[in-house]
């Protein structure tokens, strides 16, 4: 694994800028843990397996069940009434679903700030209703993905408290390696790469690499990239970290760097950027259709 030679202290102090250095050390770290860890194939997953909306979440697999990772412990259970928007679905019909009227609608829509959020509904968001006695809405959270969730209250002084919540998901680096057959992303979805993760990774190298012409059956591709859980349950995937693409004998090596203000990028272990003025193709390849170059 080029990847891995690269990143020695002596070729770092040699060719990289120093502010560059801290960040290519702990890569090297993650990638020997990596080396000697076996590959988690239980985390491996068809990219016909996840969704678009938010973090990538596994689709219609009866093991993982998004609302779950969002319950409070099996000694305390969750008693509110949980409804899935689907496609056409409006508050109202929501509403209506949960057995309450109009009134109650115009009750929690009256600041502006949550009509605004509860009228932006997605398929696949999800709303937990907690209900009164006499059925008027005690708090109403909108959960758009398991580490992200909008929270209404109800006051004793009438209207309602809007609390943005965000849960911290245990991050787990992991490293994969694919030997390209045909095209990159049917090798990736072979591989049980997402669709998302090759699209992210074409990106990285478009700058340097043309996928419409040179790629060809016999390359291949690393990747070192973040994997997020919730509660021991997969919820989606992060950032890549760092990547390889090797073609004719020749491997280009991208590492992610983030500035001060948080903005990252993708630079070669000489700190050259991997982003180019003009694209190999002017066109991102993964839009084009035809068959035509």
């Amino acid at each position: 694994m080029r990847l891995l030679q690269l990143l020695n202290k002596e070729h770092l102090d040699r060719h990289l800028p120093r502010h560059h250095q801290y960040l290519l050390a702990t890569l090297t770290s993650l990638l020997i843990a990596l080396t000697f860890f076996p590959k988690a194939e239980s985390n491996q997953r068809s990219a016909d397996d996840f969704i678009a909306l938010g973090p990538l979440i596994p689709a219609g697999n009866a093991s993982f069940d998004p609302i779950a990772a969002l319950l409070a412990p099996a000694s305390e259970p969750d008693s509110r009434l949980w409804l899935e928007v689907k496609p056409g679905d409006s508050l109202s019909v929501l509403f209506q679903r949960a057995g309450l009227g109009a009134q109650q609608v115009i009750e929690v829509t009256a600041d502006s700030e949550q009509a605004q959020l509860l009228t932006r509904l997605h398929p696949g968001d999800n709303l937990a209703f907690q209900l009164t006695p006499d059925a008027h809405v005690q708090s109403l959270e909108l959960v758009k993905t398991p580490l992200e969730s909008w929270l209404l209250t109800r006051q004793d002084t009438g209207g309602y408290t809007l609390e943005h919540l965000l849960k911290e998901p245990e991050v787990r680096p992991v490293w994969r390696e694919v030997q390209i057959d045909g095209s990159l992303f049917l090798s990736a979805q072979r591989n049980d790469i997402s669709a998302a993760l090759a699209m992210d990774l074409s990106n990285i190298f478009s700058g340097v690499v043309d996928f419409m012409q040179d790629t060809k059956t016999g390359d291949s591709f690393g990747v070192l990239y973040e994997e997020l859980y919730l509660d021991g349950q997969y919820v989606g995937q992060g950032r890549i970290l760092a990547a390889e693409y090797t073609s004719g004998g020749q491997t280009r090596i991208a590492l992610r760097y983030e500035n001060s203000d948080g903005d990252s990028s993708f630079y070669s272990p000489q700190g050259e950027s991997m982003s180019r003025a003009f694209l190999l193709n002017p066109v991102d390849f993964t839009r084009i259709s035809s068959g035509f170059n």
